[in-house]
């Protein structure tokens, strides 16, 4: 998705196990490791590139799109927030 589009959309796609194609701003670059949860396309090009292969690939496309929803949800875990922001309330 477009740049303008914020990560929380990849929220979406995470959970209905579907891999990403986005432009690799730093947001996205965080939760989107190349090749292995979706791609970072930075022209036409790219974005035509990796979207052919995910529908010409299918079992790459499943398995790119269960990689992003457990990369995802380990990554942006409830409990791991708040501890976060519990030491930082203590220190």
């Amino acid at each position: 998705f477009p740049s303008r589009d914020n990560s929380g959309r990849l929220y979406e796609f995470a959970l209905l196990e579907k891999p990403v194609v986005a432009e690799p701003t730093i947001s996205i670059s965080q939760d989107i490791e190349h090749e292995k949860t979706g791609y970072l396309a930075l022209s036409s090009a790219g974005w035509y590139k990796h979207l052919l292969k995910l529908i010409d690939e299918p079992d790459l496309c499943r398995i790119m799109g269960q990689s992003l929803k457990s990369e995802f949800l380990a990554k942006h875990d409830r409990e791991i927030y708040l501890d976060k922001i519990f030491n930082f309330i203590k220190n």
